[in-house]
């Protein structure tokens, strides 16, 4: 892999591109099974429907990058950095982000389900419409994190600090509330859809 070229449909699989610097290339339905991609750093790349099932991506850097509808499943993320990306339609299934920052970016309609995000400063992240069912956002601060449309089931909130995030058309009442800290428009917000008439 090299910087700044297209690569389309090309297969990389078990290869180790370690410590590697990649820069504005693209990608389109790349194969990365089981690549070693451990503390790679790429900027302002695009990854379209790429597959990096099983791929060690430990202490990676990714910033100002896309990777719309690629699939993590079951790739080592442990560490990462994910700074200003667009990840629209990506999956998550079994991929361990333990450690993983992620600063700012577009997440709407990944798949998310069930992993840990506590304690990490989630502010202006888009989640819009996605799955974040079981999600850990404990102890999160959540300045302008978006989550309208996103399916927030099971998740786990205590702590977290929704003040400022935009939670249009999201049922408060169907959340554990219990020790989050919000404000008075989603105070009026829970009210309604509990059946109150705010007036």
């Amino acid at each position: 892999m090299k910087s700044k070229m297209t690569f389309r449909n090309e297969v990389f699989d078990d290869l180790d591109y370690s410590f590697d610097n990649i820069i504005e290339s693209k990608f389109e339905s790349c194969s990365f099974r089981g690549t070693r991609l451990e503390e790679i750093n790429l900027s302002n790349c695009s990854f379209d429907r790429c597959d990096f099932r099983g791929a060690r991506l430990n202490a990676a850097s990714f910033k100002s990058s896309a990777f719309m509808n690629c699939s993590f499943t079951f790739a080592d993320m442990f560490g990462a950095t994910i700074e200003n990306c667009r990840m629209l339609g990506s999956a998550f299934d079994e991929t361990n982000m333990l450690g993983v920052i992620i600063k700012g970016g577009d997440w709407s309609y990944t798949n998310l389900k069930f992993h840990n995000f506590s304690g990490l400063d989630l502010s202006d992240v888009n989640f819009f419409g996605a799955d974040l069912t079981g999600v850990n956002f404990q102890k999160c601060l959540m300045d302008y994190t978006n989550l309208e449309q996103a399916k927030l089931n099971n998740v786990k909130l205590h702590g977290a600090d929704l003040r400022k995030a935009i939670l249009t058309n999201v049922n408060l009442s169907q959340l554990d509330l219990k020790n989050v800290k919000i404000d008075i428009t989603h105070c009026i917000q829970l009210a309604i859809s509990l059946g109150a008439k705010v007036e």
